[in-house]
């Protein structure tokens, strides 16, 4: 079927890009917890 093949693929290239990427968009998620950790604080004020 054309569609598992899709979702195979779609998966492979998923853990292939979350391994390369896996470093980054914890650092991108970093610092967006740091930007809400500052408004909660600053809204706490």
């Amino acid at each position: 079927m054309p569609s598992n093949k899709y979702l195979y693929t779609y998966f492979v290239m998923r853990c292939v890009l979350g391994i390369k990427m896996h470093l980054l968009h914890r650092l991108v998620i970093d610092k967006l917890c740091l930007k809400l950790m500052i408004l909660k604080s600053q809204t706490l004020k």
